[in-house]
């Protein structure tokens, strides 16, 4: 097994919400790719010291020590990815940098005025090229392997609702998903309802789709098996374990499931063997559970926020905290390396 490579990366914000990217040398491991600054964390470093170096080595960006301990600088997401020859871990912070924190070849435009991306050229201290681009548009830039969960991080919310279960002679079972959809305080719905059988899932969510907005129904993600996603008309796809390991198997090649889902793929896993199965089957993000006691498990015990750690320094995906922990605990798994919370009763 590889050694781990420790390393800080930077999501470098500017106050209209444009990330800094670069671009990596031609002569060094995926040359020519853009990236995320960063580099290696060195001995006695915390990841965060090890990025303000970084970035003031890298690029000549100037952080005052004091934004360090502020929300300057926070956790986005950790994550560990293999490649063939080395192991990484990263350590992704996001971070919101003021006008007179950059020099000057980083600055798009006239520092009176908001940061606004414009044609000329941006370089970087040592010389490689820089652009400020909309989250929306990195996915027009070739990223190293280790960035792609990173870009994901950045689509996701950080709190994911599902709704509450109910039997099929409810009035209005998906009621909960109107509630939760017209907020529009939330950018995904995850649609849980055990206790009905496919037909009325089907039946159900179909009926429901005719009466969404295009906007809102793209918010939703079903829970439900590949095939009977398939007959429905919804991007995202979540499998519960069962379904995760069913496909799992079905996959001839790593992410055949992924390639016959719309939108995004998500997983259940309560354990490291889940885990190598949702990477397989090419998932964008896992829930992983229960992390504190919940009411609706009663008999299940808790695997507790030190699991939660380990879990996230395997994974190379967004996870989310599930199972008693609600919108107060978001901070507590972005430290263990989370990327948020998902669910039911915190948005009950």
């Amino acid at each position: 097994m590889h050694k781990c490579v420790q390393v800080a990366v930077g999501v470098i914000k500017d106050p209209s919400g444009r990330i800094l990217i670069t671009k990596r040398a031609q002569d060094v491991h995926m040359g020519g790719r853009w990236e995320f600054p960063g580099g290696k964390i060195e001995s006695g470093e915390t990841p965060q010291w090890a990025l303000v170096r970084e970035l003031n080595e890298e690029l000549g960006l100037e952080i005052p020590t004091d934004a360090v301990l502020t929300e300057v600088i926070t956790p986005l997401i950790t994550l560990r990815y293999a490649y063939p020859t080395k192991t990484v871990e990263l350590h992704v912070y996001d971070v919101y940098v003021q006008t007179h924190w950059l020099p000057v070849g980083l600055v798009p435009c006239s520092s009176s005025g908001p940061l606004i991306v414009d044609d000329k050229a941006l370089t970087a201290r040592e010389g490689q090229q820089a652009k400020w681009v909309a989250c929306q548009d990195l996915h027009q830039f070739t990223f190293p392997d280790a960035n792609q969960p990173i870009i994901t991080a950045l689509m996701l919310p950080n709190a994911i609702p599902i709704t509450p279960s109910v039997d099929a002679d409810a009035v209005e079972p998906f009621k909960a998903i109107e509630v939760l959809l017209d907020g529009q305080t939330y950018p995904l719905l995850h649609a849980r309802f055990p206790l009905l059988d496919q037909a009325q899932y089907i039946s159900e969510l179909s009926n429901l789709a005719e009466s969404l907005s295009v906007e809102s129904r793209a918010r939703v993600v079903v829970n439900t098996t590949l095939d009977t996603y398939i007959q429905l008309p919804y991007s995202h796809l979540h499998l519960n374990s069962q379904e995760l390991m069913l496909c799992a198997d079905q996959c001839e090649n790593k992410g055949d499931t992924k390639q016959q889902v719309k939108g995004w793929l998500s997983a259940s896993c309560h354990n490291l063997d889940e885990l190598d199965m949702a990477i397989r089957v090419g998932a964008d993000y896992v829930f992983f559970s229960p992390i504190c006691a919940t009411k609706t498990h009663p008999n299940t015990a808790p695997v507790g926020w030190d699991a939660l750690n380990t879990f996230c320094q395997h994974a190379s995906m967004p996870v989310y905290a599930l199972g008693g922990v609600g919108l107060n605990d978001i901070s507590q798994t972005k430290r263990c390396g989370a990327q948020g919370i998902a669910s039911i009763s915190a948005f009950s």
